[in-house]
C-alpha cells in the first residue's frame, strides 16, 4: 500500500497581497499528478487544508476541484488544523465517506479509525484533528476527586486524546497504525513549571511531548511550514507553498510511503513544483534598476530593501517598473530627534523650515532652496499674497543638488 503524507495546503493564502491561487492550483496539479504516477493508495493531508476559517469562494472551488479529482483515484483522509473551521470543513463528512473522503474534525472521530485492507493485514489510520485546549479540556480531561479539571494546555489534550486511541486499538484488528495530528511536537513532556502555551508556541500551538508519538507506525504530522524528520517514522511534511521570505530556501516536499507486511518505509520525498522563486535584494535605487546582477529575477517574488542615503521620491513605483513581484519594501527610515520646545521658539523661522526639510529628507536644503525658502517666508511676514506666486526658476548648483536616478 502507497500512501502519500501532505499538510497546511492554506488555500485562500496570499503572500503580502499577492493572490496564491494560481500557485496553490499548480501544486494541487502536482498532487494530482504524483497520486496517479505512483499509483498511490491513500492521500493525507494533516490539517490547514484551508487559509482561514472563513475561507473565499474562489478557495472552496479550488479544494472542491481537488477532491472531485483525487476521489476518483485514491482514498483521502483529512484532518482539521488551527486555521480551519472544523464545523465547516466536516459538513456533510458522513455523506463524503461514500466517496473516498474521509475527515476527521471532532474529539469523537479521535476514535473513529479509518481501516484498509493491504496484503494479508490491516491499516488503521488516526486522525487528530486540531484540538483546542480551552474548548476540548471539558470532553477530553478527567477530573479530579474534587471534580476540578487539571491545567487545560496543548500536551495535556494530545495526551488524553492519545490514551484515548490506546484504550480504541485494543479493539481494532491492525497490523499497521498511522496517526495525523496538527500540533507542534517537540521534546519531552513539559513541565507544569515551565511557561504557559500562551508564552511558549509556534503559530499560537503549545508544545507536546514526542513520546505521545510512541507506538504508532508512522507519524503524519502538520503545523511546522518546514519539512523536518523527527524520526524516520515521524514526520512533518511542511506547507504546500513557501507562504513567508523565511522559507525562500526551503524545497517543499511530500513524502512518499509504502506499507506491506515486512513494515513501513518512507520511499521518497517528492519535490513540489516551484511557481516563483524568491529574493531578497539589499542595494541602492541605481543598481537596483541597471545592474545585470537582478536580470532574470524581474518575474520572481523579491523583497527589497533599499540602502540609498538618501531615498528617492516614491521609489517602490520607479523599482516596480522592472520588478513585478515586490512582495515587500523596505528603505532606511529617517529617525525624527525630539525637539525642546524653549529651543524651538528661540529658533528663526528659515531654521525651522531647514530643520525639518533636513529631519524628514536626511539632507539639508541646498543654496536654491533656501534662497526660496526665505523668499517665501519674507512675504508671509510681510502679508503678501503667495497664492500665484511661483518663486525663482531653479538654479541648483550642480554640487548642491542631490543625485538623481532616472526611473
Amino acid at each position: 500500500m502507497r500512501i502519500l503524507h501532505t499538510s497546511d495546503w492554506h488555500l485562500g493564502r496570499s503572500l503580502m497581497g499577492f493572490d496564491l491561487h494560481d500557485p496553490q492550483q499548480v501544486f494541487i496539479d502536482h498532487i494530482i499528478s504524483v497520486v496517479k504516477q505512483e499509483k498511490v493508495d491513500v492521500l493525507l493531508i494533516s490539517g490547514d487544508i484551508y487559509d482561514r476559517a472563513l475561507p473565499s469562494l474562489a478557495s472552496i472551488d479550488l479544494l472542491s476541484y481537488a477532491l472531485s479529482a483525487l476521489t476518483k483515484i485514491t482514498k483521502v483522509v483529512i484532518s482539521s488544523g488551527n486555521h480551519d473551521s472544523a464545523r465547516r470543513l466536516g459538513f456533510g463528512k458522513e455523506i463524503f465517506e461514500n466517496s473516498n473522503l474521509y475527515i476527521k474534525t471532532t474529539v469523537d472521530d479521535i476514535t473513529k479509525p479509518e481501516l484498509i485492507p493491504f496484503d494479508d493485514g490491516q491499516l488503521a489510520i488516526y486522525g487528530i484533528p486540531y484540538l483546542d485546549p480551552y474548548t476540548t479540556a471539558g470532553l477530553l480531561l478527567e477530573r479530579d476527586a474534587d471534580g476540578k479539571l487539571p491545567q487545560a494546555s496543548h500536551h495535556s489534550v494530545l495526551d488524553a486524546a492519545m490514551k484515548r486511541i490506546a484504550t480504541h486499538r485494543k479493539d481494532v484488528k491492525a497490523n499497521k497504525t498511522i496517526v495525523m495530528s496538527h500540533a507542534w511536537y517537540a521534546g519531552e513532556k513539559p513541565l507544569e513549571s515551565d511557561k504557559s502555551d500562551s508564552d511558549t508556541n509556534i503559530g499560537g500551538l503549545g508544545q507536546a511531548s514526542l513520546d505521545l508519538l510512541k507506538g504508532f507506525d508512522y507519524a503524519a504530522l502538520g503545523h511546522l511550514h518546514k519539512p523536518k524528520v523527527i524520526e524516520d517514522h515521524i514526520r512533518y511534511s511542511g506547507s504546500a507553498l513557501p507562504y513567508s521570505f523565511s522559507e525562500k530556501d526551503v524545497k517543499k516536499v511530500s513524502y512518499l510511503i509504502n506499507i506491506d507486511k515486512d513494515g513501513v518505509k518512507v520511499e521518497e520525498a517528492i519535490d513540489s513544483p516551484v511557481y516563483k522563486t524568491m529574493h531578497v535584494l539589499e542595494d541602492t535605487m541605481e543598481n537596483l534598476l541597471k545592474s545585470e546582477k537582478y536580470k532574470g529575477l524581474e518575474d520572481q517574488f523579491v523583497k527589497i530593501r533599499l540602502k540609498d542615503e538618501r531615498p528617492p521620491i516614491n521609489p517602490k513605483i520607479a523599482l516596480a517598473d522592472r520588478f513585478g513581484f515586490i512582495v515587500e519594501f523596505l528603505a532606511e527610515s529617517i529617525e525624527l530627534q525630539t525637539k525642546n520646545f524653549e529651543e524651538i521658539k528661540l529658533m528663526s523661522p528659515e531654521d525651522l523650515v531647514g530643520t525639518f526639510l533636513t529631519e524628514i529628507r536626511n539632507y539639508s536644503a541646498d543654496t536654491w532652496e533656501a534662497k526660496e525658502i526665505q523668499d517665501a517666508i519674507q512675504r508671509i511676514q510681510a502679508g503678501a499674497p503667495i497664492e500665484n506666486y511661483e518663486g525663482n526658476e531653479c538654479s541648483h548648483d550642480e554640487e548642491d543638488a542631490p543625485e538623481e536616478v532616472e526611473a
